[in-house]
């Protein structure tokens, strides 16, 4: 091999180098994110924009924008998603997402209905929400009332506050119903005074904190 023969060769594979430098880094600015629902959806993604201990974007300026699950493919860094399911009934899920050094996958949580549809469906299903519980609780109950009943996610857990006829000497108690297989069960087995998670593991929590957070006097 003659010497310009040589010099070609360094040059190419010096280029070749470069190129692959190159290459990974511009790979490495990237990660992957797997969405997956079980129900119908879409999807938009935006930058996140810290400002002190909080997290916002703009919702003029969308990332990604999608309506099936996939692998997609973007620039690693901070991330809001908003989710929305195709059915008004239901609230939008709005979550922060952090593409790193791994891909990311993103199973998009069951859709919660409005407030207002599930005050549309407690009128339907209170009365037998009512017989279950003082079924469950007839001595007792005759102390107490059910005051600030609910419905929450999509109508299959409800709570309530059952106050105490004498609020002196008596404690406030909090129960959970969920419903299965079309009928109404007592979760809370007995009622609490406050809903641990620890004790009721299979009670979603914000069910637990919502109640945990009523009944008492306000000031």
């Amino acid at each position: 091999m003659n010497r310009k023969n040589i010099v070609l060769a360094f040059v190419i594979s010096l280029a070749l180098i470069f190129i692959f430098i190159f290459y990974r880094a511009y790979q490495n600015k990237y990660q992957y994110l797997v969405v997956s629902s079980s129900k119908p959806f879409s999807l938009n993604l935006f930058n996140s924009e810290h400002k002190l201990d909080s997290l916002s974007y703009d919702e003029k300026k969308v990332v990604l924008n999608i309506n099936k699950s996939g692998k997609y493919k973007l620039k690693k860094g901070d991330y809001i998603y908003v989710a929305s399911s195709t059915n008004k009934d239901y609230l939008s899920i709005t979550e922060h997402v952090v593409l790193g050094d791994k891909k990311v996958v993103l199973k998009i949580p069951s859709f919660s209905l409005t407030d207002k549809k599930l005050a549309e469906m407690l009128e339907k299903e209170i009365e037998g929400i009512n017989k279950t519980i003082y079924a469950a609780y007839p001595v007792p109950m005759q102390g107490y009332t059910i005051q600030q009943p609910r419905l929450y996610h999509e109508g299959q857990w409800f709570g309530a506050v059952l106050m105490p006829n004498d609020t002196e000497n008596q404690d406030t108690y909090r129960i959970v119903l969920k419903k299965k297989d079309g009928k109404w069960e007592v979760a809370t087995k007995p009622p609490s005074i406050l809903l641990a998670k620890q004790v009721f593991p299979d009670i979603p929590f914000d069910v637990l904190s919502d109640l945990n957070g009523k009944g008492f006097p306000k000031n």
